[in-house]
């Protein structure tokens, strides 16, 4: 049987940003797991140090070239639709792949019935709601702007209006399948980039494949009752979702359809828990 294999990605002008979520400290206590960080262009100082605070993580030293579209490396210096692939050495087909950005804290180490149900099917691809489950990629559109004649939406994006909108933080699947999206996205983004060139473009291609390309995809909103992942990009979804701050600081979820009514620690709370809607998460008693 493979293992869960953890990987991220930044250059290191993002380093400050990443080390105010506390990103390095916790992706080096996260335990159970293979983690890989790759550092784009990063000096020898900041590897050296890197790899005497993080024994336990694989550091790999790689250039911008990492990403083999150079067009969406200006957009934003992201590798999350599959182009990491060829830097993590030694993947196993049976290992179970989550790709995650570096403005998370990890709050916790996977459970162990979280490990299996993930290693007993690989072929499912894991994603999580970018802000409620309703939010559809036509939604997502109308924010990210549509630069071609509003008569080819349907044309050029099917069934966007019935399609989630994935967030692309937090991507888990199969190497198979991560060649399998890499592949697609790669053979569409240069078409697709005339027509949609906001910084956050990625994610909504990716989301755009993920729902229409015959992936099997997990229903994300079990694993919001198992708390893996909360990114929250709207005020409401933290009241749909019942994310609360504890006393302690850390984010958490009450789930109140599993039988076992209580508050969970959320394993990867994305940034905006921690800024965006920094008003709405007070510390407080959580009972």
């Amino acid at each position: 049987m493979g293992q869960i294999v953890v990987v991220s990605s930044f250059d290191e002008g993002y380093l400050p940003k990443a080390n105010s979520y506390h990103f390095l400290e916790s992706f080096a206590a996260l335990t159970g797991v293979r983690k890989v960080l790759l550092c784009v262009e990063w000096s020898s100082e900041a590897l050296a140090a890197l790899r005497k605070g993080a024994p336990s993580v694989e550091v790999v030293s790689v250039g911008s070239n990492i990403c083999t579209l150079p067009e969406a490396w200006k957009l934003i210096k992201t590798v999350q639709y599959g182009d990491f692939l060829n830097s993590v050495q030694d993947l196993k087909e049976d290992d179970y792949v989550f790709f995650i950005d570096a403005d998370i804290t990890i709050q916790r180490s996977f459970y162990q019935h979280e490990v299996d149900a993930l290693l007993a099917d690989t072929n499912k691809v894991y994603a999580t709601f970018n802000a409620r489950g309703d939010n559809s990629l036509w939604t997502e559109l109308q924010v990210l702007g549509y630069k071609g004649h509003p008569m080819t939406i349907n044309q050029c994006f099917p069934n966007i209006r019935t399609l989630p909108c994935y967030n692309g933080g937090v991507l888990g699947m199969s190497p198979a399948n991560w060649r399998k999206l890499r592949d697609q996205y790669k053979s569409h983004f240069k078409f697709w980039n005339t027509l949609v060139s906001h910084h956050a473009s990625v994610q909504f291609f990716i989301s755009y494949l993920l729902g229409s390309r015959s992936f099997k995809m997990h229903d994300a909103s079990q694993w919001w009752v198992k708390d893996i992942s909360s990114h929250c990009h709207e005020e409401d979804s933290i009241k749909f979702f019942n994310i609360a701050r504890g006393l302690d600081g850390g984010i958490y979820r009450r789930d109140d359809r599993s039988g076992q009514i209580g508050w969970a620690p959320v394993m990867l709370a994305h940034a905006h828990l921690h800024t965006a809607w920094q008003h709405l998460l007070q510390p407080r008693t959580l009972t």
